[in-house]
């Protein structure tokens, strides 16, 4: 206890009012800790911003002081961490929101010579941010992600492979989801029995089953999967958001859309009325009701 008093002294007058006025803080809200309001956010099962309700608030408080080994404590900082379960107003799935606030005061020592270092206030702002506020979802909240598409002919070796290319660009991996790019393009040469000593001359045998225009594209896909995968080069997300939408329309080609076009001649076979079914006498009365 007098250790922490004397370090206390060692503060500033400034720094003593911000502790002092953390800690009275962090008394009322374990007294009576508080439910947030109500708030709109993405949910992947509505697949849009719907109303949540929180059900649960779990929090954390940490009041500390960061010092140097030859001077006074040069910041205190003051971080609550904590965790929201939210249940979707709509289709009552939930979410876990992990946030985090961080406050720091930098000793006024410490302020002037990182305010000289940086050479303005607007800079010194900029790397200083206080408080610094951030949140995360768990699961991932896919606003901007990609929707997984059900495709029913489609071998399971490479819907496992489109699965992790998706699940991989929603978390934001994208040196993986480029290298499963590549996989599933020779994925796709296999199935097909389209052989060659490398992937770039697999993608000109795909020239049996596709355009010439579109497989000479294809090469994209390889080039993206070897940056990543030799040259530890990451793709964009809008390159990638794109690639997958390539090779989306490529199983549909090349696995869903002969299905669903003999689905629906089928379909129209049993509907359409033959000559054997058609009620004869029920014409004749017709034609004869307008003077046939």
């Amino acid at each position: 206890m007098k250790s922490e008093e004397n370090l206390l002294n060692s503060f500033p007058k400034q720094m003593k009012e911000f502790i002092e006025s953390k800690r009275k803080w962090i008394a009322e809200k374990e007294k009576a800790p508080e439910i947030p309001p109500n708030k709109r956010i993405f949910c992947n099962s509505c697949n849009r911003k719907t109303n949540h309700i929180c059900k649960h608030n779990s929090r954390r408080y940490f009041l500390y002081s960061v010092r140097s080994q030859d001077r006074n404590p040069y910041s205190v900082n003051f971080d609550t961490w904590g965790y929201l379960l939210w249940e979707c107003a709509g289709c009552e799935t939930f979410c876990i929101e992990h946030y985090g606030i961080d406050e720091t005061l930098y000793h006024p020592e410490t302020t002037f010579e990182l305010l000289e270092e940086l050479g303005s206030q607007e800079k010194f702002d900029e790397f200083l941010p206080n408080p610094n506020i951030y949140s995360e979802f768990f699961p991932k909240r896919t606003e901007d992600g990609i929707v997984f598409k059900r495709y029913v002919q489609l071998p399971a070796s490479l819907s496992n492979i489109y699965y992790e290319i998706v699940k991989a660009f929603n978390n934001e991996i994208p040196m993986l989801c480029a290298i499963g790019i590549r996989a599933l393009i020779e994925g796709i040469c296999f199935e097909h029995e389209i052989h060659g000593r490398n992937l770039e001359k697999k993608i000109e045998g795909l020239e049996s089953i596709l355009p010439k225009n579109i497989v000479t594209n294809l090469h994209n896909l390889r080039f993206m999967g070897n940056e990543a995968a030799h040259e530890l080069n990451t793709s964009s997300q809008e390159e990638l958001k794109l690639a997958i939408g390539i090779c989306e329309d490529l199983l549909n080609y090349l696995y869903e859309l002969d299905y669903k076009t003999n689905a629906l001649n089928n379909l129209r076979k049993k509907q359409v009325p033959t000559q054997n079914n058609i009620d004869l006498d029920f014409i004749h009365d017709i034609k004869i009701w307008h003077g046939g």
